[in-house]
């Protein structure tokens, strides 16, 4: 499962509206089995092809005179096989501690803010993710990938509806002022409007993510259900 889920994260767009999920369903996976998922992305990479392109890509947005915050290499990853538990988790941490010590001095890297919460979340630490979503966002606070990724953290995938957090209603509001057509932000804005008894614009949102969705979607079932479930 994680092999294909990694090769489709590896061909999709950053800004696919299921990047988000699928990021946060391979972390927890990962960490509950004990995978690591840096090989297994370094294999579809390669097997794409896009390593080179990518970097070359990140290389001139950036310029030569900031080189981005960036995580373990082939030699690293390697070497990290060959250790015991211990020294693996104190390795981990030391990769983890360098990158955030970089981003300190290049906080416009928005791959670096993203890499260093997930890496947070697979160590089980949420409190430190939200930390670094949150000062990520004030030196990006228009990053559609920052935004959804601190929205996951507030409220992981499988948290009952009736416990969304206010922070993440925020983050929804922000996303969709951001983009109209965000699928996230339509499906959660359209459920709030819906327990709040407002039915004429959590049908407006569903229509619109409903109209997003390809037509034999499960998310169409779904939203189809809640719609017909709205009082008239």
């Amino acid at each position: 499962a994680l092999e294909r889920w990694v090769r489709l994260q590896a061909i999709s767009p950053p800004d696919a509206p299921w990047m988000g999920m699928l990021t946060a369903r391979m972390e927890s996976l990962a960490a509950e089995n004990g995978i690591a998922l840096a090989p297994l992305r370094e294999a579809a990479r390669q097997e794409m092809g896009q390593g080179a392109s990518q970097g070359a890509s990140r290389g001139a947005s950036r310029g030569a005179a900031e080189a981005p915050a960036r995580g373990p290499g082939r030699a690293d990853i390697e070497a990290a096989q060959q250790m015991s538990a211990e020294e693996r988790a104190a390795f981990v941490q030391s990769m983890v501690d360098r990158l955030a010590d970089r981003l300190k001095e290049q906080p416009q890297d928005e791959e670096g803010w993203l890499r260093l919460a997930r890496a947070y979340g697979v160590q089980g630490e949420p409190e430190k993710a939200l930390a670094a979503y949150e000062e990520a966002l004030l030196h990006l606070p228009d990053s559609v990938p920052l935004l959804t990724g601190y929205a996951t953290t507030l409220f992981p995938p499988g948290t009952p509806e009736a416990e969304m957090p206010e922070a993440f209603m925020a983050v929804m509001r922000r996303l969709h002022a951001l983009d109209e057509t965000n699928p996230q932000a339509l499906f959660f804005l359209g459920n709030e409007s819906a327990r709040k008894g407002d039915t004429a614009t959590a049908r407006r949102l569903w229509g619109q993510l409903r109209a997003l969705a390809p037509e034999d979607s499960p998310l169409r079932e779904q939203i189809d259900r809640r719609i017909e479930a709205l009082p008239n």
